[in-house]
């Protein structure tokens, strides 16, 4: 997938919870828009903030098959969650 496509999901007004599908199965709910950081420009790496103390993946965007926009507002508390391995 083209980065610009994450960045869109990312900025979108209102922000809309949506879901990473990476091509190896793995799963990234997106909660708020500070769960994800994109670089600036190019296509480079995208960060993902997991919930809690959990850490980050890094992942390359071309590995992301599709986004699932699910609709909802963010949470208040703003946790995230990884589903998958």
């Amino acid at each position: 997938m083209h980065i610009d496509e994450l960045r869109k999901a990312q900025r979108a007004e209102p922000f809309k919870v949506f879901t990473l599908n990476l091509a190896d199965g793995r799963k990234f709910r997106i909660p708020h828009p500070e769960f994800l950081a994109l670089p600036p420009e190019g296509r480079r790496s995208a960060i993902v903030f997991l919930p809690g103390d959990e850490g980050f993946e890094i992942i390359d965007p071309t590995l992301v098959t599709s986004l699932s926009i699910t609709g909802g507002k963010p949470p208040k508390n703003g946790s995230a969650a990884k589903d998958g391995a």
